[in-house]
């Protein structure tokens, strides 16, 4: 995947959504993005550098981008893995869950989380569970079933970004100037 579907996912936004398409930041720096893969230990998809070379997140906490999350900048998605670094417990087991897709636990430090809104956030997963894949993206929230199939929304972060492209060309959405979410509520 090359920048080109991000671009692609930008321009639909500000056809559908001027307010939206005015808080996406400039593109990452290279050396912001290898400050990131320290942070995370491991090297990123090609298809998340990518999105980030194309754009930056969001600079505002008002707007989401897509669905009801707002896309995170490097330096805090940088923040975000830090906090949740110290505040939760990297590797412990979850006696409630059996391992599947997601890796039962508080946190993974291979986590790298890119969208959210308040506590729930969409996560790129670089060491997934037995039945997972290695850059799947799933949904994280306090008290999510790990153990279910559902929380993971696609199998790679290009996958998750050709459907974001395909639901704005099909015309899949709902929206305002505000708001542009997903007919079915898939998950962003």
């Amino acid at each position: 995947m090359s920048t080109a579907v991000w671009a692609e996912i930008a321009q639909e936004i500000k056809k559908n959504s001027s307010a939206i398409y005015a808080t996406l930041n400039p593109p990452a720096t290279k050396d912001e993005i290898i400050a990131l893969q320290k942070t995370v230990g491991k090297a990123l998809p090609e298809s998340f550098k990518d999105y980030l070379l194309t754009f930056n997140g969001q600079n505002s906490d008002n707007l989401p981008m897509l669905g009801y999350n707002r896309f995170l900048c490097v330096d805090e998605i940088i923040h975000l893995i830090q906090a949740q670094r110290d505040t939760l417990d990297s590797g412990i087991l979850s006696e409630y869950y059996i391992e599947n897709k997601v890796k039962p636990v508080l946190w993974d430090d291979l986590w790298v989380p890119f969208s959210k809104l308040d506590a729930q956030m969409l996560i790129i997963d670089l060491h997934p569970g037995k039945n997972g894949q290695n850059g799947q993206v799933f949904q994280h929230w306090p008290g999510c079933v790990l153990d279910a199939d559902d929380i993971v929304c696609a199998d790679s972060f290009e996958q998750f970004s050709k459907e974001i492209l395909k639901r704005l060309y099909s015309n899949e959405f709902k929206g305002d100037d505000d708001f542009i979410t997903f007919n079915d509520d898939w998950i962003i």
